[in-house]
């Protein structure tokens, strides 16, 4: 089922041999249709169906809510969405029900009519707000979109049901965990594997193949901006497919940094439930379809292969100043150096390998 133009469509189930999630699908469709006017709820459930989909809804910045697993019978899909730390309230079935209705009144989920003003913020009230997050989170969001940071500024208001602007700054004066949460939802990830596929045709077509692999000599890539690791896997998988049997007299390490700590936690998470057999969806392999974002089982032995070819570490930006991959491998010259942290100590390199994405 699936939304379109405002009519619910009912279509048949994939023919192929992958897991069918239909509450992922019909989220993916009310986050394509509604954007920022959408509300995703996931209940009690087995599995982890929903899980993708409320990030889909969240990234368009539109609102999720769970039940609380200690009140469903079975609390495998809010379990799931929870860990995927994009769902924004957390509750029972009746609180929920209170909830959305509250929410369903706020003006940020009233559709605008043509010609109508947006909800604005003035510049001195933007300082005001950047100047509680960079103390508190240490990111500077002076230079952002501002229409995303308005945007997402009133998400949260609709969400502690606020309308005037300085109520909420004086809101977040008095509630640092308030400043932690905008500062999350205006780092919202937008990521899926294979995102944006003809840069990875280029890569494999044009880049790749030019490079000169001797013996030895191992092969580094940095993915800035990585939110939740697909794009470093993707970029592992074109390598695997473009370099082929090269990779036998060489090593690939590929880091990938993010400024985001809560999408590395999200990352962990899901890769856990993968070991534990709890998540339906697997890694991708590379007998891929550009945007497709879940695949059949059979991927995993794939990518065993593409984990043992390449070391994928994930970084946040706080842990590459103060620990530089160079800790795992002191050949690294480490990144350029405005971002270049103090050389690590030598008992850094078992914290540093264990972010690895190994089995």
């Amino acid at each position: 089922m699936e939304l379109i133009d405002g009519h619910l469509h009912l279509g048949r189930r994939p023919a192929d041999r992958s897991q069918y999630n239909p509450i992922d699908f019909f989220f993916r469709s009310l986050a394509r249709a509604l954007g920022p006017h959408a509300i995703a709820v996931v209940l009690s459930g087995t599995a982890s169906d929903g899980a993708l989909g409320i990030c889909e809804i969240k990234t368009m910045e539109g609102i999720t809510f769970a039940q609380d697993p200690s009140t469903a019978k079975y609390d495998g899909m809010p379990r799931a969405a929870i860990a995927t730390q994009m769902v924004d309230v957390v509750a029972s079935p009746s609180d929920i029900a209170a909830k959305v209705i509250e929410v369903s009144k706020h003006p940020y989920l009233a559709p605008h009519l043509e010609g109508e003003r947006a909800p604005s913020i003035a510049d001195e009230q933007l300082r005001r707000i950047f100047r509680l997050i960079l103390p508190a989170c240490g990111v500077n969001f002076s230079q952002y979109k501002t229409p995303t940071i308005v945007r997402r500024l009133f998400r949260r208001m609709a969400l502690l049901r606020m309308l005037d602007v300085d109520t909420y700054i004086a809101y977040l004066e008095s509630t640092p965990a308030e400043v932690v949460n905008l500062h999350n939802d205006m780092l919202i990830h937008v990521t899926r594997f294979f995102r944006e596929p003809e840069s990875f045709e280029f890569m494999a077509r044009d880049v790749l193949p030019a490079i000169d692999l001797a013996e030895g000599q191992p092969l580094r890539m940095w993915v800035a901006g990585c939110a939740t690791g697909e794009e470093v896997y993707s970029l592992a998988m074109i390598v695997h497919e473009a370099l082929g049997d090269r990779l036998n007299r060489s090593h690939v390490q590929i880091f990938g940094t993010d400024v985001s700590e809560s999408a590395q936690t999200a990352n962990t998470a899901r890769t856990r439930r993968r070991r534990r057999g709890r998540t339906s969806t697997p890694f991708p392999t590379p007998a891929r379809t550009a945007g497709q974002e879940t695949l059949p089982s059979e991927a995993e032995p794939v990518c065993s292969s593409v984990r043992g070819a390449a070391s994928l570490e994930l970084w946040t930006i706080s842990r590459l100043l103060s620990e530089t991959p160079a800790a795992a491998d002191t050949s690294w010259p480490g990144p350029p150096d405005a971002a270049r942290g103090p050389a690590p100590a030598a008992a850094a390199a078992g914290r540093v390998r264990s972010a690895r994405f190994r089995r």
